[in-house]
Formats: structure tokens, C-alpha cells, sequence
């Protein structure tokens, strides 16, 4: 997997995760230690790079929706960024972002 199709990943988790107006070093770390099941060689310096990119864009939810590949495992996909915003309790607001993103991505993969 090529880092542009994990950096869509990793951002559009920690979209989800800053819904609640902050994006957690738990939430952090979860994402950190579980981007290798979409690229075993993603390090920290990486992973670090696409968050500090990631507060350099102002992008929404369905932003980052429409940059992921719909070949991939959705499932895990969502899987990975309702896990990342739960690590430190799921806000309501995540539970909104995460259930939009789902039902966008969904809908994406059936046409």
C-alpha cells in the first residue's frame, strides 16, 4: 500500500477523532500503533509527518471520504477510525462524524 492511500486513512480517522475539539494522545498513540494492519512500514517519523499534515488542511469528514480507495477494506478502514476515536471514549460528536463517514463510504462502494 502506497503512503498516500494510509495517509487518507490516518487523516480521515483523526478527523473523526478531533470532533470533540481536540485530537487525544491516546487517540494518538491507538492510530500510531495500528496504521502497520494498512503498511507495515509506516514509522513514527510517518505517521508524524501525515498528522502535522493532516493540521495543516481544513478539511471535513466527506473531504477525506472521497480520497479513500474504494478497492480497500472499507470495513477495516472504518473499523480502525471508530477504534482510534473510542481509545479515549467515544464523544457524541465522533459517534456523528464516524456514522457519516460510514454511511458515505458505504454508499461509495456500492455504486
Amino acid at each position: 500500500m502506497t503512503i498516500n492511500k494510509v495517509d487518507n486513512i490516518v487523516k480521515l480517522a483523526a478527523c473523526i477523532c478531533a470532533q470533540d475539539g481536540i485530537i487525544s494522545q491516546t487517540e494518538l498513540d491507538f492510530m500510531q500503533k495500528n496504521v502497520h494492519v494498512f503498511d507495515k512500514v509506516v514509522d513514527e517519523k510517518d505517521f508524524d509527518n501525515l498528522i502535522d499534515t493532516y493540521f495543516e488542511e481544513d478539511k471535513t469528514v466527506l473531504d477525506y471520504c472521497n480520497k479513500i480507495d474504494t478497492s480497500l477494506d472499507i470495513d477495516r478502514i472504518l473499523q480502525f477510525c471508530l477504534e482510534s476515536a473510542s481509545s479515549d471514549e467515544l464523544d457524541p460528536e465522533e459517534n456523528k462524524a464516524y456514522q457519516q463517514a460510514r454511511s458515505y463510504l458505504k454508499k461509495r462502494i456500492k455504486k
